[in-house]
């Protein structure tokens, strides 16, 4: 496994850098661990708000790695069984889209996915088709700069078609992913796949992308809307490296009560 080795300071553009140099030579199949060390230049501490480990920020080797054999099963027999029994369920959400508001029953958006791999997730559309999609990148994009804002969806009602709020409240809106589980681009339970690009994370951040996006999450068990957005990498991080069979099962239990 061939290595690169990081040395950075505490300035974003420097950490967003690293990053994108990381993915780059993944996607040219080179096998990369990057321990990047970040420091005040001035007090050669680390800064405020970050918490290293084992000497640094370790990402992980960026390896494509199959899922683990337990979490794909599960994932096929679980997302292919929900497909069946929500049939009729699909059905009905589908005929309402259609007769409620004018427009495709689908909506698709490319996120980014394990390793960086692009990816489209699939959704019941609640937005009229005349919303603008790149407000809400926009939007994210300041809540992933902003150090104390809560992850709170727009206030965007007037956009909403009928009863578009009750299907988000439910999440009901979310359950066609289950495709995108069964086709393997996403997991039952990983960090949410986000519509950054990967270049505008940090590196301490892009350990996030070693396992596939999920349905639900750590994230999505421990307050969610109520976390700011570097509270959520920390918890998708936590997910990563304690992700087992028993966590899995216990985050799609808490699931249900979370929504």
């Amino acid at each position: 496994t061939r290595r690169v080795f990081l040395v950075d300071v505490a300035k974003p553009v420097a950490e967003r850098f690293a990053g994108r140099l990381v993915v780059r030579l993944d996607s040219e199949g080179i096998s990369v661990k990057c321990n990047v060390c970040t420091y005040s230049a001035s007090t050669k501490t680390e800064p405020d708000g970050v918490d290293p480990y084992d000497g640094g920020y370790p990402i992980g080797d960026l390896v494509h790695r199959k899922t683990s054999g337990w979490k794909r099963l599960i994932d096929v027999v679980g997302s292919g069984l929900a497909i069946i029994a929500l049939v009729p369920l699909f059905v009905a959400v589908a005929l309402f889209i259609k007769i409620a508001s004018r427009g495709p029953v689908w909506f698709t958006q490319e996120r980014v996915g394990s390793k960086g791999r692009p990816f489209r997730i699939f959704k019941f559309r609640t937005m009229c088709v005349s919303n603008n999609a790149a407000k809400h990148k926009e939007y994210v994009e300041r809540l992933a700069s902003s150090e104390s804002s809560q992850l709170k969806k727009m206030d965007n009602d007037c956009e909403l078609i009928p009863l578009g709020r009750t299907l988000r409240a439910t999440a009901i809106d979310e359950l066609p992913q289950l495709f995108n589980v069964f086709c393997g681009q996403m997991s039952l339970v990983g960090p949410r796949p986000d519509v950054l690009p990967i270049e505008a994370y940090f590196h301490r951040h892009l350990r996030r992308f070693d396992v596939l996006p999920g349905m639900t999450g750590l994230w999505q068990v421990s307050g969610k809307n109520q976390t700011t957005f570097s509270e959520m990498m920390q918890l998708d991080i936590r997910y990563v490296q304690r992700r087992s069979l028993w966590l899995d099962l216990k985050i799609l239990t808490l699931t249900p009560l979370a929504i």
